[in-house]
């Protein structure tokens, strides 16, 4: 199965929706699931991470919030992101959040009609 999973906090943020993203997508890879996962950058690039060789983090511009130095608030490239999605071709898109990253998996799952939770 190839899994999309689109969060608004992750490493090295280590919060209760980090540490499940980490241990379900470890899980999940070990059974040979491929899965892609839209996430904040902790500094001022995007960039892309292999976590495991089932595992790809594509980091998305953020920025910090003066309040909630953990939480970023992502400022989301729609029309990168919905390539890397078609192009990834995912069964099914997991939503972590309900901010920037969180709306945007949802749009990209309804555009596509790919099932979402």
């Amino acid at each position: 199965m190839r899994i999309a999973v689109f969060t608004d906090t992750f490493c090295p943020c280590l919060d209760g929706v980090v540490m499940s993203i980490l241990n379900s997508t470890k899980l999940l890879a070990e059974r040979g699931h491929k899965i892609l996962i839209f996430a904040p950058s902790y500094g001022r690039r995007n960039d892309t991470v292999q976590l495991h060789e089932n595992i790809t983090v594509e980091r998305q511009f953020s920025i910090a919030l003066p309040s909630y130095k953990e939480f970023r608030f992502v400022t989301p490239d729609f029309g990168s992101i919905t390539h890397k999605v078609k192009h990834f071709k995912p069964d099914i898109i997991h939503i972590h959040s309900f901010s920037t990253l969180g709306w945007l998996g949802t749009t990209i799952a309804k555009k596509y009609k790919k099932p979402y939770k």
